[in-house]
């Protein structure tokens, strides 16, 4: 047996999910997740009291738009947005009633007027059908900006705003973010990005905070900072999210989602800590890693999610899966032999919440782990209770609905001015040999060649256009 091998079998063996998890653990580790707020705890705790077990799987689990829109209209990225926001509420409401979903996610960017009466259609209907009335909470990936809200804000990619090697400016991106999506009901936010950008080849190098962890450390912490502690979006606050945890940007082939091999040096002294800065900075919820690290689905690593994340870093909020990944154990990485299987790998790793996102399986899956006896209600309560305090903690059980008051705050011209000195301050002169500056005398034509010169699709870069 080679040592290369004979290490990753050390480490996938010491962060097995079978045989490594103690009822009591839950408990323990329930108590130490307790909120500040003694009545807000108490609140929780009631809470998972009075929740059947059914209620309480629906909490964790996390639905796409495109599930409730009317049937036939389609998921374009040149199609009428109207249409996409096209509610069928005879769709909806059976995952509030029936499945009792608390987190949704998803859209493209429209109005903010059409994200104001379609946000609060949806947690109209939640608080209707949830005996407990539990608000929903819903998530969008605002990356670079307000870049789901038509006419916000949108910044330069993180890439950029590391080249700037200015916090100011990440911090800016954080703040102008929450200030102009939190009134319409975003208040969770899928960023930062705190993956390190060290393979060129990754096709999501530009959410990166570039190659330093220093850099990558205070850049990510800053735009934390500026989401969660905004006081500006008052009565409403946000959750930043620190992702993809761990590991995730640097795969052996470079593709996105693949598997990546490090050794425990370089994962230690790279990769964990932005991710320890984000989570010093009070980052409240973390987003998983699609891939494998060291022959292993993070998804489904004990070792990473519970022992590392919790016992070593101290994270104490919620923990939600990427796009699908929960099933991507069976039907992509086969650690699992069915998709229910699937589900128990993720929960006994230590995951929270499931962005399934086109299903009601995951739900079911729970439901039938705990009846037969395989996984004991102490860790879906531990897990719930996560969910429930995020949910105090932004105040979404005090003000559930977002306002149309204040949306002269989006895409305000002190804001964009913002982000084109952002952009200036990225600008890199990588090593001028005499061409520059140019004579204009002598200079006719500039040729921009290439299959993406002339595309402000590909010019603008992820999470731009629709």
């Amino acid at each position: 047996m080679s040592i290369r091998l004979f290490l990753a079998l050390m480490l996938i063996g010491s962060s097995s999910v079978f045989g490594q998890i103690k009822p009591t653990d839950y408990v323990t580790r329930m108590r130490s997740e307790r909120m500040d707020d003694p009545t807000k705890e108490a609140r929780v705790q009631q809470l998972l009291k009075s929740m059947t077990l059914q209620e309480k799987a629906g909490q964790m689990t996390q639905l796409t738009h495109t599930v409730w829109v009317d049937e036939g209209v389609p998921f374009l990225s040149n199609g009428d947005p109207g249409q996409v926001f096209s509610l069928d509420t005879n769709k909806f409401i059976p995952l509030v009633r029936d499945y009792h979903i608390g987190s949704f996610l998803n859209g493209i960017a429209v109005p903010p007027d059409r994200w104001y009466e379609y946000i609060t259609t949806l947690q109209r209907i939640t608080l209707r059908y949830d005996r407990h009335k539990i608000p929903m909470i819903y998530g969008m990936d605002h990356m670079h900006g307000a870049n789901y809200i038509e006419g916000g804000t949108v910044f330069p990619h993180n890439i950029n705003i590391a080249a700037t090697f200015d916090p100011r400016f990440a911090h800016t991106v954080g703040e102008v973010t929450a200030l102009e999506s939190a009134d319409v009901g975003h208040h969770w936010v899928f960023s930062p990005v705190f993956d390190l950008g060290r393979n060129p080849r990754f096709p999501r190098f530009y959410e990166t905070f570039g190659e330093d962890p220093l850099l990558g450390s205070i850049m990510g912490a800053a735009v934390v900072d500026g989401i969660q502690n905004n006081g500006l979006t008052a009565p409403y606050r946000q959750a930043a999210c620190a992702k993809h945890f761990l590991g995730y940007s640097d795969p052996e082939t470079g593709w996105d989602r693949s598997p990546a091999d490090y050794s425990m040096q370089y994962f230690y002294e790279y990769m964990v800590p932005p991710f320890a800065a984000g989570i010093k900075a009070g980052v409240k919820t973390v987003m998983i890693n699609s891939g494998e690290v060291n022959g292993e689905p993070v998804h489904g690593s004990y070792r990473l999610l519970t022992q590392l994340l919790r016992d070593e870093l101290g994270f104490k909020g919620v923990t939600v899966s990427d796009w699908q990944d929960v099933i991507r154990l069976f039907s992509a990485q086969h650690v699992a032999a069915t998709e229910k299987e699937a589900a128990y790998v993720a929960l006994m790793a230590g995951l929270d919440m499931s962005m399934t996102p086109y299903t009601t399986e995951f739900p079911r899956h729970v439901v039938e782990l705990v009846n037969e006896g395989r996984i004991p209600m102490s860790r879906i309560d531990l897990s719930v209770a996560r969910i429930l305090r995020l949910k105090m903690d932004l105040g979404l059980f005090e003000n559930p609905y977002p306002r149309n008051d204040r949306f002269d705050r989006i895409g305000r011209p002190e804001h964009k001015t913002k982000a084109a000195e952002a952009a200036a301050e990225s600008i890199v002169l990588l090593k001028n040999e005499g061409i520059l500056p140019l004579e204009l005398s002598k200079v006719k034509k500039i040729v921009v060649a290439g299959p993406t010169a002339d595309t402000k699709r590909d010019l603008a870069g992820g999470w731009s256009l629709r």
